[in-house]
């Protein structure tokens, strides 16, 4: 039997230094595969994590780690840091 490797989760959203909220997506070239994701940034995904079946907003600066999984065989995990930039106004003068 070949195993086939699963391919790593591409995670998409806003350009770093983004205001307000924001869509993030992630999609996987494996067929069939289900992909899972954390937004801590410290927590690893598996299974277990939240599994993702649409894009989701964020609207503060975000860590983003994903896997994705076939047939219990497993891809890399992929993190991105989205930034926000939060408005401070201008002190006066």
């Amino acid at each position: 039997m070949v195993v086939e490797k699963i391919k790593d989760p591409v995670i998409e959203g806003p350009a770093d230094g983004f205001k307000g909220e924001q869509q993030v997506t992630i999609t996987c070239a494996t067929e069939g595969a289900e992909i899972y994701y954390t937004l801590d940034g410290t927590t690893e995904p598996d299974a277990n994590a939240t599994k993702y079946d649409a894009p989701f907003s964020i609207s503060n600066t975000t860590t983003v780690k994903a896997i994705a999984i076939k047939d219990e065989e497993k891809s890399n995990v992929i993190g991105k840091t989205f930034t926000c930039l939060l408005y401070t106004s201008p002190s006066p003068r």
